[in-house]
């Protein structure tokens, strides 16, 4: 799905030291997680923006570390939703 497209688009820039790749990806999670208002990912995405742009790609492991985290509270909360529908 998108989600893990751009988390393996993180990932993959963040190990290639690539920062505008990291820049990229992370900033089009932020937007998603706007969107959704997925508060925690649009932080951790946020951070990662941050870093990227600031060329600290060093202190972006740990930020990929949180986003990673976020993100599968996140699919966790959506996949119970899918499977049992919103709390009535």
């Amino acid at each position: 799905d998108e989600a893990e497209r751009l988390m393996k688009g993180v990932r993959e820039a963040l190990a290639d030291e690539n920062a505008k790749g990291v820049e990229h990806s992370a900033h089009t999670l932020k937007g998603v997680a706007a969107n959704m208002a997925a508060g925690p990912v649009r932080a951790a995405s946020t951070r990662l923006v941050e870093l990227a742009r600031a060329g600290d790609l060093h202190a972006a492991s740990p930020a990929l570390e949180r986003l990673e985290i976020e993100m599968k509270r996140l699919l966790n909360v959506l996949g119970t939703i899918e499977r049992e529908g919103l709390p009535a």
